[in-house]
């Protein structure tokens, strides 16, 4: 890609990629973020906006893969490590889904990504009751973004569906073409950490 923000600083490329966002400009928000990712000094931060916006896009590797750059610059960076978490366990990559989760998890924190995790974690084991729990807990908890609540209640839902017909929901979530990108509308703001 042909460098044509050169003058623009890292923080005035996320800000301008931040502001397309908002507007829904997906593609300029693209270009903002490939320019930002493929400098000396890409950010933590610009990886995972990338990641999120690759992912919304349904580009479901390359999302992983930033959200992958994302998560090894910054293993702190709580709601890249989840989403790449929840993007694993959607593609049937269980294994390394549970590895990401656990660790928000063993946290040990109350907070609304925390309960998430550990949520997803116990739906993996076909937990159901705990893993409603933790995943309404984490409802709860999360004043700040309403479209990963609806995530999650969509979750929730299957729950319901599932324990109806005995089903294995991860099977369903990684086989469901409808509901592979069913959890990406939470990560089209600001990052939060």
């Amino acid at each position: 890609m042909i460098n044509s923000h050169s003058s623009l600083e890292q923080h005035e490329l996320l800000q301008l990629a931040v502001d397309a966002i908002n507007r829904q400009e997906s593609r300029m928000a693209m270009l903002y973020l490939m320019d930002a990712t493929s400098r000396p000094d890409a950010s933590a931060t610009a990886h995972f906006l990338l990641g999120s916006q690759f992912a919304q896009a349904q580009l479901t590797e390359q999302a992983m893969q930033e959200l992958e750059a994302a998560v090894a610059m910054d293993p702190s960076l709580a709601i890249a490590r989840f989403q790449l978490g929840l993007l694993l366990l959607c593609a049937g990559k269980v294994g390394r889904s549970a590895e990401m989760l656990r660790t928000l998890a063993s946290e040990g924190g109350s907070d609304a990504l925390n309960c998430f995790a550990c949520g997803l974690l116990h739906l993996i084991r076909d937990e159901f009751a705990e893993s409603a729990r933790y995943l309404n807990e984490g409802i709860r908890l999360n004043a700040k973004n309403d479209a990963l609540n609806k995530d999650m209640q969509k979750i929730l839902d299957e729950i319901e569906r599932s324990l109806l017909q005995q089903k294995n929901i991860v099977s369903t979530l990684a086989e469901t073409p409808s509901t592979q990108h069913l959890f990406l509308s939470a990560y089209t703001g600001k990052p939060t950490h």
